[in-house]
């Protein structure tokens, strides 16, 4: 950034869009790998991500946001906002794998971990 080495995810604390996006880049799903979470929802409804009201294998959780916790964020993150939105994959009708902020790896947990903003489909995951 601006010529520096900056760890821009935080050692894994803000990884869930990184994640997410190079995984649906790598199928072609969206367009570019992402860093934040608006970026990479912003990708994927132009790439033809639509909502569905229940989950499927292979769609994507968006979270409702909650507070950030300030003692995880760094100064330098405090543009990521103060409520931010979380993103996984529905890899059956009760789990999804999503980045943990406390572990900073991916983890496997139940869909209703915290409440459900949406979720999101391809019509690609059909064929």
């Amino acid at each position: 950034v601006n010529g520096k080495r900056k760890d821009i995810l935080q050692g894994g604390n803000l990884s869930c869009a990184f994640h997410i996006s190079s995984i649906l880049k790598i199928f072609s799903l969206i367009n570019s790998i992402q860093f934040t979470v608006h970026r990479t929802l912003d990708d994927m409804i132009r790439s033809g991500w639509v909502r569905i009201q229940k989950p499927k294998l292979g769609c994507i959780a968006v979270w409702m946001p909650k507070p950030a916790n300030p003692s995880r964020m760094k100064k330098e993150s405090k543009t990521h906002a103060n409520i931010v939105k979380h993103l996984g994959i529905v890899i059956d009708h009760k789990h999804a794998v999503h980045n943990s902020d406390k572990e900073k790896t991916p983890v496997l947990d139940p869909i209703q971990y915290r409440p459900i903003e949406m979720f999101l489909w391809h019509p690609k995951l059909e064929e």
